[in-house]
């Protein structure tokens, strides 16, 4: 029998806590609505074997940009967060248990646009061992990355190095995907999507050992 221990729990309380609110915010899921449907339809309508891989991404990347402003920022601004701080739950806890909520949320999309996308996607073919990495393991960790990064931002940060930050990254995700769709065809090779989930496992692993210098000091005095 596996027992699971006190931060582990204190996590999964939080994942699923994100979770409920996110799914009772009607704007994040009216907006994950209309992403999918755009996404699943309008790229999947070009006939590409690239442009049905890129909308899940795309579905779930934007999902998160919108949510992490949901369970980060918005419980700074309305000063929720010091509260949270008075309790028993470590910052690294918090960070993580909210970085996963948002990424399961936005995954859930995901994977509803590459299900469209799919049916909708008529007589293309699908290479199957690339389509189960790329969904598995690409998605979830670029998702995870990015919900990581803006929320330690947004924890650490005021609100407008915050909203800086927040565009840096944007800008930097739309120069990721440029460079990505000219290289696609070569990137949907499996082993190619191995070594990008590698690096992106690397990447969200670094930002949890920088979850270590977030400390209820910081948060407050940006508040």
């Amino acid at each position: 029998m596996i027992v699971i221990g006190q931060p582990m729990s204190i996590v999964v309380t939080i994942i699923s806590k994100e979770l409920r609110e996110l799914a009772a915010a009607r704007g994040t899921i009216l907006l994950g609505v209309v992403v999918a449907t755009f996404f699943s339809f309008v790229l999947s309508g070009s006939g590409s074997v690239v442009a049905a891989f890129f909308a899940p991404l795309l579905t779930g990347m934007g999902v998160a940009y919108y949510g992490c402003s949901q369970v980060f920022l918005r419980e700074k601004t309305d000063f929720v967060i010091e509260t949270l701080l008075c309790s028993p739950v470590t910052l690294r806890d918090l960070w993580l248990g909210k970085t996963l909520g948002v990424t399961l949320f936005a995954n859930a999309f995901a994977l509803s646009v590459a299900t469209l996308t799919l049916l909708a996607g008529g007589d293309t073919e699908y290479p199957l061992l690339s389509a189960v990495l790329f969904l598995a393991a690409v998605v979830p960790l670029a998702i995870a990355c990015l919900v990581g990064a803006r929320g330690y931002a947004q924890l650490l940060l005021g609100m407008r190095e915050s909203h800086a930050v927040s565009l840096g990254l944007l800008m930097l995700l739309i120069l990721i995907l440029r460079v990505l769709n000219q290289s696609a065809q070569a990137l949907l090779v499996p082993s190619n999507l191995g070594t990008l989930a590698l690096g992106l496992a690397v990447v969200l692993v670094g930002l949890a050992l920088c979850a270590r210098l977030l400390s209820p000091e910081r948060i407050v005095t940006s508040l």
